[in-house]
């Protein structure tokens, strides 16, 4: 039996963009207060002084809650 080939990156850009676009409004949130709950409160951001972030298009998941958090903390942040 054969493996199936390895995706190309824009097949695979493709195949996670088609994933985010399916999830509802409610599952993105839920997903966003997750990375914010994993990153708010590991080491590597809780000491850095500087962070960059992005604002969410096309499904990603929204750091927002994250930037906000960092903002609060006295961090400098960037977005692009």
């Amino acid at each position: 039996m054969t493996e199936p080939a390895p995706l190309s990156r824009p097949q695979l850009r493709r195949m996670l963009r088609k994933a985010r676009r399916a999830l509802t409004p409610s599952e993105q949130r839920k997903a966003a207060q997750g990375l914010y709950r994993q990153l708010a409160q590991h080491p590597l951001f809780r000491r850095a002084k500087h962070i960059s972030l992005y604002l969410p298009t096309d499904g990603e998941i929204d750091p927002r809650l994250l930037l906000r958090a960092a903002q609060r903390r006295g961090k400098a942040t960037y977005l692009p």
